[in-house]
């Protein structure tokens, strides 16, 4: 938190006692920009106390993931487009079926689709499949993806990759925790032809028991 609070102090600073319109201007630009790279921080900590806290409190139903991934991709639709990215969907399976909460689940995808978007890409495709070793689900980009070297990193709190995009450094964390708290397991790899960065999330087979 000092350390985007301090350039905003700086970059006020330099404003205040600039009295050329251009150099001044590009101060405020700098502010908004830094104001907004604090915004996120503040939002995905406390994201993280939340997800934290609900380690053993959670309650896990019966949820149609096809439902879920599709509510969080229609809401993502016009932030994409603006930057110029398309979003699609796929399933083979009319429901693909989890034990989840769906405000978690809703708040991981979305900081899969986040995270691709940063990384640049004209593409995003969102997939869910279904066996009995349990459900999948995949966010793939075409973007510049992460060195193989790095992915097991990307996962540990404030971990920024060597001149990539400013970002929280939180969102990959949220996916993970998230996903432990259901059982699940994120893992990244490449996408086709190498390019591009593709996230897995497999759940457990829903137990018999399990209410409908």
């Amino acid at each position: 938190m000092r350390t985007p609070i301090a350039g905003i102090r700086a970059q006020a600073e330099a404003a205040l006692v600039n009295a050329q319109p251009d150099d001044a201007q590009r101060a405020l630009e700098r502010i908004a920009r830094s104001t907004q790279i604090m915004g996120d921080l503040v939002q995905k900590l406390l994201v993280l106390a939340r997800v934290d806290a609900a380690e053993n409190t959670v309650q896990l139903s019966r949820l149609d993931g096809v439902e879920v991934v599709r509510e969080v991709a229609r809401e993502w639709v016009p932030e994409a487009l603006s930057k110029g990215v398309g979003i699609g969907f796929e399933t083979q399976a009319a429901a693909v079926w989890v034990m989840g909460d769906a405000q978690l689940l809703q708040e991981m995808l979305a900081n899969l689709i986040d995270n691709a978007l940063r990384y640049g890409g004209t593409r995003i495709m969102l997939s869910l499949a279904s066996s009995e070793q349990g459900a999948t689900w995949w966010v793939a980009d075409n973007g510049p993806g992460i060195p193989e070297s790095q992915r097991a990193a990307v996962f540990a709190p404030f971990h920024r990759l060597t001149g990539g995009v400013e970002g929280s450094g939180l969102g990959l964390t949220i996916v993970q925790r998230i996903a432990h708290l259901h059982g699940a397991v994120v893992s990244l790899g490449a996408g086709e032809d190498g390019r591009g960065l593709v996230a897995c999330v497999k759940f457990p087979p829903i137990p018999a028991c399990a209410p409908q």
